[in-house]
């Protein structure tokens, strides 16, 4: 009887073994799952030099703003255009489920001087995202600011959670209702509303008013 037939047959088995785990795993990690993550959107409105920064990242489908490419995959990109006019943007990204479709108006206004009175609105963002697709969504929007008050005052019957006042912190956005992102996160940052230079005269007179009348008074 040979003895090398008889060797060599503890050693195929664990040998098929090897392979066919090797076979699995390698399976397993090609249909795993790749992760993904939020598509981002930043619009910063607080330059002094009257411009608007867009930045955007992890938009597997691009994202573009006034019709040019800003950003593409996972490179984050930025694109600054001026404030004096209304600017759109369109986005695509990967989600790994559908939602339906969402839209959204948010509304930044300056701090209210009047109770009595709606207050003066500074920038809107408006947005639409449809999620019906499998593994994307896409997103198109506009946002506009102010130029001297070009906005008029805040419209009635808006939801007060869709309204805020500006006090130099971001504003939260998201591609989704309630607590669902539908892997789309965003933010706004408003400049804090200065008052002109005639109405910063006019509160000092009526300081300097109001002292006079408390010195004209006479003593007890």
């Amino acid at each position: 009887m040979s003895t090398s037939n008889f060797r060599a047959l503890p050693i195929r088995a664990p040998t098929k073994r090897l392979f066919l785990s090797f076979a699995i795993v390698c399976a397993v990690l090609l249909l795993a799952p790749t992760p993904v993550s939020s598509a981002t959107i930043g619009i910063d409105d607080t330059s002094p030099a009257e411009v608007i920064v867009i930045s955007a990242n992890n938009f597997e489908g691009g994202f573009f703003v006034n019709g040019q490419l800003v950003q593409m995959g996972g490179t984050p990109g930025s694109i600054t255009v001026p404030e004096t006019g209304q600017v759109s943007f369109h986005g695509v990204w990967n989600t790994p489920f559908t939602s339906g479709n969402f839209q959204r108006t948010i509304y930044l206004v300056e701090q209210p001087t009047d109770p009595t009175s709606p207050p003066l609105v500074s920038d809107i963002l408006d947005y639409r995202v449809d999620a019906s697709e499998i593994s994307s969504a896409t997103i198109d929007g506009t946002f506009v600011s102010d130029v001297d008050d070009n906005l008029g005052t805040l419209p009635a019957g808006v939801n007060s959670a869709d309204v805020f006042v500006e006090d130099g912190q971001p504003v939260p956005f998201f591609g989704g209702p309630g607590q669902f992102n539908g892997f789309l996160e965003g933010q706004i940052i408003s400049d804090v509303n200065i008052p002109e230079p005639s109405t910063l005269v006019l509160l000092g007179l009526g300081l300097v008013s109001l002292v006079c009348c408390h010195l004209r008074k006479p003593f007890a």
